[in-house]
Formats: C-alpha cells, structure tokens, sequence
C-alpha cells in the first residue's frame, strides 16, 4: 500500500486528473504553496545531509513526515480529492515503516 500510494502521490503531483483537482483558490494560494512546499523540501534535505551518516528513530521520522506532509499540503492546497487520498494513504503506512525500520536497525 505505501509503494502504490507514493507513486500515486508522485504521479499526482507532477498530473492533474480532470474533474478531481480544482486547482488553487487565489494566486496567494499558490504563493503559499511554492514557499511551504519549498521549506518543507529545503528542511528534508538538510535533515538527510546532517544525518548522512547517522541512523536512528529522529532521521527515520523526519524524513518519513516531511514528505508526508509535502504531500498532504499539497492536496489540500491545490484541492486534489485523489492527491489528498493518496496522501492520507501513504503517510501512515510510510511513517510506521520507517519507524519500525529504525528500530529494527537499532536492535541489530
């Protein structure tokens, strides 16, 4: 299910599907979109650069939930019903892999 939903996140991003996104309400919703979306994105890769080296349970969740959440942001923004879905599908599945993945790691 997180695979098929991270694709489908990916996809939706990048291609609207006619009569499933409204698009953005005002040009600020749009500014609003590009300038979260884009700390969101800057914060992800700095966590993934400072912690390159270094596993744990604070890089599996941080870098589970920021693009959970880029995601989810984003759907709701651009109001994308199938985006939104996606999203919703994908960040619990992917958030708990990852923790349960760095726990595992931790006891190995």
């Amino acid at each position: 299910m997180e695979q098929i939903a991270r694709f489908g996140c990916f996809g939706l991003m990048v291609f609207n599907i006619p009569g499933t996104c409204l698009g953005f309400v005002s040009n600020r919703a749009m500014a609003l979109y590009l300038i979260v979306n884009a700390c969101l994105v800057m914060c992800y890769c700095g966590i993934w650069c400072i912690c390159f080296r270094k596993s744990g349970v604070f890089r599996a969740l941080s870098l589970s939930i920021l693009p959970s959440a880029i995601f989810l942001f984003s759907g709701v923004i651009s109001r994308s019903v199938l985006l939104i879905v996606a999203a919703l599908i994908f960040a619990p599945c992917h958030i708990i892999l990852s923790y349960k993945n760095a726990v595992l790691a931790k006891e190995q």
